[in-house]
């Protein structure tokens, strides 16, 4: 064995189980890829038992490295990206040797010689940059292979695309079966909708591992397509579709302006991010924000530096994988510490005004952001502490002095607004929070998006660690005063599951919500009115609260009989549903631990949700 190894997996032979294989990373030794810019290094080693306790002489070792695959381009290559996808198995009976990383490799002589090793899964033989595509019903990163105990020639691998099986492992082309309908784990990290025409259907969504997928139909069975591969990440869709900026995390950000016609196919491309920036200078999900005015502006963070795209709509979309120099200009103002996390550009007056967040607790405004070489207003920061993560700065779109911050850190408070361009801010994620200094069991804020509607109202979507959260006002979180009520978006749907990121158009009211672990949702919400709540105010009453045992809700002058009630976790798991009956409007605790719960109660053509404490 090597003096340098890190994760080993181990592989023993069913048919004869003194033969062991071990396959695993040996940075420095053994053998040697590029894979996506990294140095990635793997062995493997057939070791036989001979006798006594196996070790010396009573134990023979072969290091069979040298006939891993290293043929191709580099996505046939043998690669393991430092031990993250590792497998090795042998099919009982045959001796046939199964190894998986990035791809998923048969050798019928265990790797012995490198003549007779096939690659039967992960990417698709032969692809190549930028557009890459995968073997045939199958998907790359393996971490596991079993065979059918009744016909070991059936196979089952699992990888990060989830379950496959093939009928024939030995077939000199394998063919695999799908096993993931109905298992829904796609992560999500952005939604891109047109934000320029209603009724569109168009979406796509950064998933992780998987690139920019690609819908174009109201049915929520349509099959999605495969745009730019890699780790999906942010982008936008120029007014009238005149063109789409896609990016994606591949060794560094890539940012492509690409058309794309109504099925999802990629049909003429260019790369535009800038020269400049190196790999590690981006976030893993990089943000970036197109102007909604004006589709030649293009803003991108990278690391402590700013950069705007000032050309985007004549770059010409030449197929070229590139870094590009054209009407690129970085700001002169540059962090000292931490890098920027979060970027916004605002939509209405007044217009080309970005605001900037920082991994470190740092605001920025800039003004005229579109023009010359502006610099950076120093914004005071809502808390002290250093390590707080902006995520997001979320401006309402009829008013740039309005803007909303998050952070995403647990067991600190989450979301504030400033009213007068971030010159003061005030505490608003009210019941998203266990308490008006940010401590407990709060979840993590991750997304606000605002939705204008016809009444000159706001309503407000906010992605969190624990569902996705409505309110129809941002009120005031202070000691004597509730704050915002956020009211639980589709329990029965989204659930409890993490949503990372929230889009509207103000046009139809349509709303995305991308979740990490369960997939893309979207409603439409209308723009009618401001809220799912009756113009008239209804204030329910609940005591007691903090409450031991029972909590009886009252509305002045109206009886509650037929009132759907609610109770959730502050995970956003439904505990209980009630329907009050006659007087009868009493909520039972008393089998549940101490804490805090949010309650929805539910009228006709009316709603409303509050906080709830048992002691």
């Amino acid at each position: 064995m090597p003096n340098a190894y890190n994760r080993l997996v181990i592989g023993i032979n069913p048919s004869n189980e003194n033969e062991v294989f071990f396959f695993g990373t040996t940075p420095g030794s053994g053998h040697y890829t590029n894979y996506i810019g990294s140095d990635d290094w793997t062995s493997l080693f057939k070791y036989t038992y001979v006798s006594g306790n196996g070790s010396g002489a009573g134990g023979q070792w072969e290091n069979r490295s040298a006939n891993l695959p290293s043929t191709g381009t580099e996505f046939d290559q043998c690669a393991a990206q430092g031990g993250y996808d590792l497998v090795v198995k042998v099919q009982p009976g045959t001796g046939t040797v199964i190894i998986g990383g990035t791809n998923l490799w048969r050798s019928t002589d265990g790797f012995a010689t490198a003549d007779n090793t096939t690659k039967i899964g992960g990417y698709k033989i032969g692809t190549v940059f930028p557009f890459f595509e995968l073997y045939p019903n199958h998907h790359p990163d393996l971490h596991e292979a079993v065979f059918l105990p009744s016909d070991p020639n059936v196979m089952i691998t699992g990888s990060d695309g989830g379950i496959h099986r093939t009928e024939n492992c030995l077939a000199p082309f394998v063919e695999w079966s799908y096993l993931n309908d109905g298992y829904i784990t796609s992560q999500f990290y952005t939604a891109i909708i047109d934000k320029s025409t209603p009724g569109d259907n168009t979406l796509i969504g950064g998933l992780q591992d998987n690139g920019n997928f690609f819908v174009n139909s109201s049915d929520p069975t349509a099959p999605w397509v495969q745009t730019v591969n890699g780790d999906g990440s942010y982008g936008a869709i120029a007014p009238g579709k005149a063109f789409y900026v896609l990016s994606v995390q591949s060794n560094g950000v890539k940012v492509v302006k690409c058309a794309i016609d109504n099925s999802g196919t990629v049909t003429a491309f260019r790369r535009v991010d800038p020269v400049g920036p190196a790999p590690n200078d981006y976030l893993f999900i990089n943000p970036l924000v197109l102007d909604p005015n004006n589709a030649n502006f293009l803003y991108l963070p990278a690391g402590n530096k700013v950069f705007r795209q000032s050309q985007l709509a004549s770059i010409p979309l030449t197929g070229e994988w590139d870094a590009i120099s054209q009407g690129w200009t970085q700001f002169p103002d540059t962090l000292t510490t931490g890098i920027f996390s979060a970027i916004s550009i605002s939509e209405s007056a007044p217009a080309n005004r970005l605001y900037l967040g920082t991994s470190n607790n740092k605001v920025f405004r800039v003004d005229n952001a579109h023009t010359g070489t502006p610099s950076f207003t120093a914004l005071p920061s809502p808390d002290t502490i250093a390590n707080a993560y902006i995520n997001c700065l979320a401006i309402d779109p009829t008013n740039a002095d309005r803007v909303v911050l998050v952070y995403t850190n647990y067991s600190i408070y989450s979301m504030f607004l400033s009213e007068d361009a971030g010159a003061t801010w005030k505490k608003v994620a009210g019941n998203l929070e266990s308490n008006v200094g940010g401590t407990g069991a709060g979840a993590s804020l991750r997304w606000v998006s605002m939705l204008p509607m016809d009444n000159g109202s706001l309503k407000y979507f906010c992605g969190t660690s624990v569902g996705l959260f409505s309110a129809d006002t941002l009120k005031l979180h202070a000691t004597g005063q509730a704050g915002t009520v956020w009211t639980l978006e589709g329990p029965d749907e989204i659930g409890s599951t993490g949503v990372d990121y929230v889009d509207v158009r103000r046009s139809d009211g349509f709303v995305v919500a991308a979740t990490h672990g369960n997939g893309m949702f979207a409603a439409n919400f209308g723009t009618g009115s401001g809220s799912h709540e009756p113009k008239k105010e209804v204030l329910v009453q609940v005591s007691p609260n903090p409450t031991r045992d029972l909590a009886t809700f009252s509305i002045a002058g109206q009886n509650l009989d037929n009132t759907q009630v609610r109770l959730f976790d502050l995970k956003g798991n439904l505990l209980r549903t009630e329907t009050f009956s006659g007087d009868n409007s009493a909520l039972r605790l008393n089998d549940l631990p101490a804490g805090i719960y949010v309650w929805e109660l539910r009228g006709k053509g009316w709603r409303k949700s509050g906080k709830l404490v048992k002691e």
